[in-house]
């Protein structure tokens, strides 16, 4: 998935499957990232949050963060180039 001028909510889940986005530069967006048994890897920029256990909870905000994209994943990675 590309989210280029994200404007909106986009709230995305999986279960036993990775999810895989781009974010395009620019984006004015909050984002809230969480895996319970997975992993996440981000390239586009950085992130805050924490580790228990097998749960990994990360957030960022991008511009002035009015846009809001949410990631969850069970038992599977988010990467966010």
């Amino acid at each position: 998935m590309c989210i280029r001028d994200s404007q909106g909510t986009y709230d995305i889940s999986s279960e036993r499957g990775d999810i895989s986005i781009v974010v395009a530069q620019g984006s004015d967006a909050s984002f809230y990232v969480e895996t319970v048994g997975g992993e996440v890897h981000c390239g586009a920029f950085p992130l805050q949050g924490s580790i228990e256990g097998s749960v990994r909870t990360f957030s960022a905000r991008l511009n002035q963060g009015q846009h809001t994209v949410t990631l969850r994943t069970n038992e599977g990675n988010i990467i966010i180039d």
